[in-house]
């Protein structure tokens, strides 16, 4: 039987149903041509417990998630283990998480530690200062070896020289596929000795380990004291830069990468009063192709944040929001994917230096924020609490540098989200009876009546919610279902 078939009865179209049709029920098409209903549902917001995955004082502590295996991947450096660089792998259910057996990426003393993933290879990578060898900095390739034991491995004779003087703030984001198999990752840093910004662009392989350094560019000569994150865009070798610099003041730097030569726009003044000394934070919200910056004030010591669009290299923001008055430090920035929030992490000294939270929302050039969320209810120490986004189960996971007792932890967190198999292109009309899963189906379709409805009131346009239900408000994604002619009758879309 084919998948779709018109017939002649008021312009309907016959379909094969994928599940079961009910009477009247908004209908999409799927990729293959059959069609099913109208399906969404709701997720509430949940935090979960933390769980601790190193019993001694850990700092410096970032995360990937490892989307190959499904797997979070945390480095930090163990303070009890005379400041080794060592990795671990966790697993996330639900809103729970553990995890595997840690394992060294380097048995010497480190700091500055960073986290990112090639999808790709099915690989991470960790970039890292080491004060054991000169403060220069380095990138070690590592994987899950055994995923249902939680197991990770460092390719530790694989590891890259990728500065040869003091690199300090290191940040590393995966910037797209080389094209031949492997990943290109970009590492942010301040080169201490020269007081200058550099970029070091990284190629991973796509056979074996061997880590190589593409090309270092330099973003700033403005004496760059804090790099903060990386944050790359919707398309393969672009991204922004965040820094803090002349004036304390906080900074962006567009760049644009074709093969292996980066180019930057214009050095962009994005907020022009005394930032902290806290690395800023800086995420893309890939709904609304925007990026976002967030920090604390220096004096008073807010909270902020503001909306940047990128064109070409060039940086234009809108207008800084305050999150939360005063008392926050060590801000980092997130996203998560599935509510299209930005989840900003910080640590709040009005409030005994408890780990919490916002979610902020972007329209056009503005963001807004809900209420705060405590995630951690106890002193903070180290750095920052890094926002890891798990695509899997939809939630973040925040690591934690925990002051009393001593150690390092992580909680997961899921924001609130709506789940639906509505885009804004695939609604075709609503099912004329009721049909079995496989049953050939009739659908009214574009300018048909569909007879099959109730409580509507004539004259009103209709749109489809995400659970199929009709409503005189648009949902998101907006879909308009039709304009009822009566209680019961509906034009569809035209």
């Amino acid at each position: 039987m084919k998948a779709f078939g018109n017939i002649a009865k008021d312009s309907e179209v016959r379909a094969v149903a994928s599940g079961a049709l009910t009477n009247g029920a908004s209908v999409i098409v799927n990729s293959n041509g059959t069609v099913s209903v109208v399906s969404g549902s709701s997720v509430t917001q949940a935090t979960g417990s933390k769980v601790v995955f190193e019993s001694a004082a850990s700092d410096y502590i970032s995360g990937t998630f490892d989307s190959t295996n499904n797997k979070v991947l945390i480095a930090y450096r163990d303070q009890g283990n005379s400041n080794y660089g060592t990795v671990v792998c966790g697993d996330v259910s639900g809103t729970s998480i553990t995890f595997g057996t840690p394992d060294i990426f380097r048995s010497g003393s480190v700091q500055y530690i960073n986290m990112a993933f090639s999808p790709e290879r099915g690989r991470a990578v960790i970039t890292y200062q080491d004060l054991s060898l000169g403060s220069d900095g380095y990138v070690v390739p590592c994987h899950v070896s055994n995923a249902s034991s939680n197991v990770v491995t460092v390719e530790t004779g694989s590891k890259l020289e990728f500065s040869t003087s003091d690199a300090q703030f290191n940040y590393i984001a995966y910037d797209g596929p080389s094209g031949d198999g492997g990943s290109y990752f970009v590492i942010a840093y301040r080169d201490d000795s020269s007081s200058i910004g550099k970029l070091a662009l990284v190629k991973y392989p796509a056979s074996g380990d061997a880590l190589s350094l593409e090309s270092t560019t330099n973003f700033s000569t403005n004496n760059p004291q804090v790099v903060g994150q990386v944050a790359t865009g919707a398309s393969s070798g672009t991204g922004v830069l965040s820094y803090r610099a002349i004036g304390d003041y906080l900074y962006g730097r567009a760049y644009s990468r074709s093969g292996t030569t980066v180019t930057f726009g214009t050095e962009k003044e994005v907020y022009s009063v005394a930032i902290g000394a806290s690395p800023p934070g800086l995420v893309y919200d890939s709904v609304n192709d925007k990026f976002v910056f967030a920090w604390n004030r220096d004096s008073p010591s807010d909270g902020m944040a503001i909306v940047a669009s990128v064109s070409g290299t060039t940086i234009t923001t809108g207008t800084a929001v305050v999150f939360h008055s005063a008392n926050v430090e060590k801000v980092t920035a997130g996203y998560h994917s599935a509510s299209g929030k930005t989840v900003i992490s910080f640590q709040d000294s009005s409030d005994s230096n408890k780990g919490k939270i916002f979610l902020g929302t972007v329209s056009g050039t503005s963001i807004s924020f809900g209420s705060e969320t405590l995630i951690y209810d106890a002193a903070l120490s180290g750095q920052n609490m890094p926002v890891i986004p798990e695509t899997e189960n939809n939630t973040v996971v925040l690591g934690i540098s925990q002051q009393s007792p001593q150690n390092g932890s992580a909680v997961v967190f899921r924001p609130a989200y709506s789940t639906t198999n509505l885009t804004s292109e695939n609604f075709i009309g609503f099912s004329d009876g009721a049909f079995a899963d496989t049953q050939s189906a009739a659908i009214n379709t574009t300018n048909t009546i569909d007879r099959n409805q109730s409580s509507l009131t004539a004259g009103q346009t209709y749109f489809v919610q995400n659970d199929g239900t009709l409503s005189e408000t648009a949902a998101d994604p907006s879909v308009t279902a039709g304009t009822a002619i009566s209680a019961t009758e509906l034009i569809v879309k035209g």
